[in-house]
């Protein structure tokens, strides 16, 4: 997947003119009390007809009954001799509660399926890049009555040759899960609710159901991709909103934390994010594609993603005691089997998040994917495992 760059505003506002405002300290960092378990492929079994799936950037969804709905971006398969066999932009899968990993895949005629179609209402697509399509970037699952409503924020995209894409903002759709009719074996399809929810990632980037029932705090990025001119190499800013559940799909109803307050149409103040070293860098140290998570044990909210510039053997880990911060300084938490060596090319990882269908007591749950996992033919998997963690 491809990084995908948005200026962001930088300016904070003030709280209040006749008292200082009282800023939040910042939270110690979470701690790594060993090794990454042995990590999982996310994949269907040896036996089933897409077996050989590739997939990257798994985004989950853990449904009230322990099963996850798993979202992926590019989705391929590869013959014996290593070419192509062909090619989707995003895929989704159910797996079934008490086996996260092994998913129950549906397919057309042997072949994964795209999980939302674009329509009319699609952005244009440059010459250059004639194909859409949309990744994943996240999700929240919100329980209505006997039925989970899955809301799923997406990037939109234009493909083109020569591994050309074109980002085109994002878009905002849903999935009703019934426990009683799992979509076991079967196509899953997202709802589109709007496919011009925003021009850029300004939401959406990373989202998490607040504690309070009612919002889902989302999260913004400039990715600092390299060869960008408007981010210094190496560094980036990310944003918090937050947006009523019902109100998803109205970019009108997002409010910013301008550093102070919640505002509609407010101009978000970077998060603060604490740094190692002498000095800060001159803007925030963040990734790109993000996820974040609440635990609601310690009443923290938990941020993971691969470091800058994407491609990495490690994931780096904040905490908060507050959707919008301020976050601790990052830990690093190494990832195995993401620095393979293949007829002399340096196969890395990248894409990791925190999947909460992992977690184990005393462990944090987190996914990446590996650009070789496989050799039969040679291709990469999103996998998933648990550290052992400390809040």
């Amino acid at each position: 997947m491809v990084a995908v760059i948005l200026t962001g505003c930088t300016s904070h506002r003030a709280a209040t003119t006749t008292a200082p405002r009282k800023t939040a300290a910042i939270p110690a960092s979470g701690s790594a009390l060993g090794p990454v378990a042995v990590p999982q492929r996310i994949a269907p079994a040896p036996s089933d007809p897409l077996a050989r799936v590739d997939r990257d950037a798994g985004v989950s969804a853990l449904l009230r009954d322990g099963s996850v709905l798993w979202f992926f971006g590019d989705t391929a398969e590869f013959r014996l001799d290593g070419t192509l066999k062909y090619f989707e932009m995003g895929s989704a899968a159910w797996a079934a509660p008490g086996r996260p990993a092994v998913t129950l895949d549906g397919g057309v005629n042997g072949q994964a399926v795209p999980f939302a179609t674009p329509t009319a209402n699609f952005p244009s697509c440059p010459p250059n890049a004639p194909t859409s399509g949309m990744w994943p970037a996240s999700t929240v699952v919100v329980p209505v009555g006997e039925r989970d409503r899955v809301i799923v924020w997406m990037y939109n995209v234009c493909l083109g040759p020569g591994q050309v894409a074109v980002p085109k903002g994002m878009s905002v759709g849903e999935i009703w899960y019934d426990p009683k009719d799992p979509p076991a074996r079967r196509v899953i399809s997202v709802t589109l609710l709007t496919e011009a929810l925003f021009p850029s990632p300004t939401y959406g980037v990373a989202a998490v159901l607040d504690p309070d029932g009612r919002h889902v705090d989302v999260y913004g990025c400039n990715t600092g991709e390299p060869g960008d001119p408007a981010v210094p190499k190496g560094t980036a800013a990310c944003w918090a909103g937050r947006v009523g559940i019902d109100d998803v799909a109205d970019p009108a109803r997002y409010e910013a934390w301008t550093g102070a307050t919640w505002r509609r149409g407010g101009e978000p103040a970077p998060l603060a994010l604490g740094h190692t070293g002498a000095a800060p860098p001159p803007v925030p140290m963040t990734p790109g594609p993000l996820s974040v998570v609440h635990d609601a044990e310690s009443d923290r909210f938990v941020m993971a993603y691969s470091p800058f510039p994407g491609y990495s053997d490690t994931v780096q880990i904040r905490v908060a005691k507050r959707a919008q911060g301020p976050w601790s300084p990052p830990t690093d938490v190494k990832l195995p089997g993401c620095a393979d060596n293949v007829g002399g090319r340096l196969m890395l990882c990248y894409a990791a998040n925190l999947q909460p269908a992992f977690d184990r007591p005393g462990s944090l749950g987190i996914g990446w994917y590996d650009q070789h996992a496989a050799d039969d033919p040679a291709r990469g998997n999103f996998m998933a495992s648990s550290v052992p963690w400390s809040m």
